[in-house]
């Protein structure tokens, strides 16, 4: 699996760096190499968590269908294989698309199963991502009270453990509700 590992991660770097067609070529030539291997539960962890790599780089670049089946993809692996971090953070990310694909209620739905199974499991470091998804639904319906709310959860959640990224994208979006409330007062 290392060399999946590394294609998976030479993906995440071009992605990061903005390279998204060698990020692309990354993480299909990583889902080719996963193919031969004996130990099922392991290649099923590593082509999740590509296949949510590639529906999320497809996300970025708005490309919402390609997104959703490439999340869909992860969802039946991680489900068939009951890997339930990646069914969490999956779940999280295709209530992104069919949020940003218009279909608000469809969202929140999948969002709030990635919750519940975040809570169930005790999976921190997932939990403080919903909350900031579900927070920034309710920035974007307008319900501010609810967005703060959310947002505070997933930040304390990371800070329990010290998740960088999340305290940043957490506290980043609280500092934007607060002030565009301040503004509004």
């Amino acid at each position: 699996f290392e060399r999946t590992r590394a294609l998976n991660l030479l993906g995440v770097l071009s992605a990061a760096t903005g390279d998204t067609l060698k990020a692309f070529n990354y993480y299909y030539q990583a889902l080719l190499s996963d193919k031969n291997t004996a130990d099922r539960r392991n290649a099923a962890f590593w082509e999740t968590t590509i296949q949510g790599n590639i529906g999320y780089l497809y996300k970025q670049q708005n490309k919402l269908d390609s997104s959703l089946d490439h999340f869909k993809k992860a969802y039946d692996i991680s489900r068939k294989n009951n890997l339930k971090h990646n069914v969490a953070f999956v779940l999280d990310q295709l209530g992104a698309v069919h949020f940003l694909m218009g279909d608000r209620k469809s969202g929140f739905e999948f969002s709030r199963r990635a919750k519940n199974l975040c809570e169930s499991d005790h999976d921190s470091r997932t939990g403080a991502i919903v909350y900031r998804t579900i927070a920034g639904y309710f920035k974007e319906t307008l319900q501010t009270d609810s967005a703060i709310y959310y947002a505070k959860k997933g930040l304390e959640l990371a800070q329990s453990i010290g998740f960088k990224s999340s305290e940043f994208n957490n506290s980043n979006l609280l500092s934007e509700l607060y002030e565009s409330s301040d503004i509004k007062e």
